[in-house]
This record gives structure tokens, sequence and C-alpha cells, in this order.
């Protein structure tokens, strides 16, 4: 029986991101975004800059985030930024690039379709720490403007 090859995707191989950003345990920290928040200047900039001013050797945790990508221009935001980005497509009809009011029909598709991604990260084997972009860049906006 003849195997086939697919070609690898322009928005990054699931696998493969995963592969090269776990750690030998087959961690990942995983992070998802839109293109609001890959712009130059953005809270993406400070999210990254948060771990590189970080004490005890925080930097090395960015070895280990893939960033999740809701759109293509969030892709490419991340792709000059970051090494480990994935553009997560969607099947469900669920417009990712702009915000979703809360419990509406597709913020409820667009939570399901992230637990089934989630899902998809374990069948495969690998481990996460999901962050929640919105929550969690603030907190780290917060923390590098106001320090400990």
């Amino acid at each position: 029986m003849q195997k086939y090859v697919q070609a690898a995707s322009p928005w990054g191989d699931l696998e493969e991101v995963l592969r090269r950003a776990a750690t030998k345990e087959r961690t990942v920290i995983m992070t998802q975004i839109n293109a609001a928040w890959t712009r130059p200047g953005s809270l993406l900039d400070l999210f990254f800059e948060s771990f590189r001013s970080g004490e005890g050797g925080v930097a090395r945790l960015l070895e280990h985030l893939v960033i999740v990508t809701m759109d293509p221009a969030a892709y490419q935001g991340c792709q000059a930024v970051h090494r480990h980005c994935y553009f997560l497509r969607t099947s469900n009809g669920v417009d990712y690039r702009s915000e979703k009011m809360f419990m509406s029909k597709d913020y409820l598709e667009m939570m399901w379709g992230r637990n089934r991604f989630q899902q998809t990260v374990l069948e495969l084997g690998y481990n996460f720490l999901f962050t929640v972009s919105t929550v969690h860049l603030f907190f780290f906006a917060v923390f590098f403007f106001f320090g400990s």
C-alpha cells in the first residue's frame, strides 16, 4: 500500500510546531490571539518583554510557547516575532477575526472550537498550559509597568 505524505501547510503544521516547542516531557504553553494582538507595539510585544526582562530565567519559557493564531494576519504578525506559530483554520463558519459577544452563538462556537483544538493537542500526546491572552497579557502589562 502506498503511503501519501501531506504537503506542509504554509500556516504551520501542528505536529511540527508542537514538536519544536515541547519540553522533553512533551509540554507546551499555548495562547490564542487574533490580528489585533500582533500589531507592532501591541500587548504581544509587552508580553514578550515581560518574559525577557523577568527574573529567574523565565525568558527560557518562550521557547515552549505556541501561539495559536485565529486569522492569516495574526499568523503573519506572529511569524514576525516568534518561531512557534500555528494558524487555527476553522470549519464551523465562525469568523474568529472579530470580537464575539459573550454567550452568543458565535462565541459558543468559538469556545467549542478551541476545546476541540485542545483535544487534538492531547490526542497527539502533548500536555499544555493554556493562557487566555486578554487576561494574562493584562497581568503581564500591569506587572511590567508597576513592577514588584
